[in-house]
């Protein structure tokens, strides 16, 4: 007898309207490694990605998360090259980019150096970057929808580098990607939702929407910061922004704009449904995983 068929994960995520607010990866230095498909379903099981990572782990310094993604290159290519984006320990002003070049046995040597450099703060607060979950033999809503939706980005936005990457986590969400510098996670995408938050031309609410968090803060943080930038606007994301949580469900966020100005907002959180994580095509009741939504419910403005 053919067992019974559920809906793939994403659908079943948007058909119950699940919460994305506070589901990034807390990170403070993505290594990202070009290396040829197909990826193994977890990285860990690649000799060279799991040297790599560990690498990584042990030049980044004491309590700076690490994840490495790995990027779609030609198996032919005979040069991998490598990219490092890195957080400045406080105030968050974004994701310093650096890369490299080498052979792959080249590669250790290079992750090191990169990961082992002070941080450069970013260029610019525009989108340099966009790295759109396609990892098929992980999840596949990923590896449909990430792929279709990859290959629309490639074409529509020219002057942006858009990688094909492995799994960035919350496949449920997908297609999901992740920006850079504002290192913000995204979900349930498609090429016009990505070309508005590249261009910030999607409404701030509309966009807050979608938003996962940004990895360099705590889960909580993610969802204080996601509900000032809905409420003030692109502008917030150019501020150098410090997180505190002050107790439990409580989170302060202080900021400077570009022009001066300080000031902060003290959040007090809530907690709503307590929510199944499913693998893709399982029956959710059967998740060992769950996801417990935060939204804010009260905001209050200083400075």
């Amino acid at each position: 007898m053919t067992g019974i068929q559920h809906s793939r994960c994403a659908s079943w995520a948007r058909e119950v309207e699940l919460s994305a607010a506070g589901t990034a990866p807390r990170t403070d230095i993505f290594v990202l490694v070009e290396h040829p498909l197909p990826w193994q379903p977890n990285l860990d099981a690649d000799p060279l990605l799991h040297d790599l990572e560990q690498v990584a782990k042990a030049n980044a310094g004491e309590g700076r998360p690490v994840r490495l993604q790995a990027v779609a290159v030609d198996a032919d290519v005979p040069l991998r090259r490598v990219v490092v984006l890195q957080a400045a320990v406080s105030p968050f002003t974004g994701y310093g980019r650096s890369e490299g070049v080498g052979v792959v046995e080249d590669l250790p040597a290079l992750v090191a150096r990169l990961v082992a450099a002070a941080p450069r703060p970013p260029a610019s607060s525009a989108v340099t970057d966009v790295l759109v979950c396609t990892h098929g033999s992980r999840d596949a809503c990923c590896g449909s929808m990430g792929t279709r939706l990859w290959k629309e980005l490639e074409e529509t936005l020219p002057n942006v580098r858009v990688w094909r990457t492995s799994h960035t986590g919350g496949h449920r969400f997908a297609p999901t990607a992740i920006t850079f510098p504002d290192g913000n996670y995204w979900a349930h995408l498609d090429g016009a939702i990505v070309r508005g938050l590249v261009r910030r031309t999607l409404d701030p609410v509309e966009a807050s929407g979608h938003l996962r968090g940004c990895a360099a803060f705590s889960p909580a943080a993610q969802v204080a910061d996601g509900a000032v930038l809905a409420a003030r606007g692109w502008g917030w994301l150019d501020c150098a922004r410090f997180a505190d949580e002050r107790g439990t469900r409580r989170v302060e966020l202080c900021f400077e704009s570009p022009d001066g100005e300080r000031g902060g907002y003290d959040a007090l959180l809530e907690e709503g449904r307590v929510m199944p994580v499913p693998d893709c095509g399982a029956d959710p009741a059967t998740a060992t995983k769950s996801q417990a939504e935060l939204t804010v419910s009260r905001m209050r403005a200083w400075g």
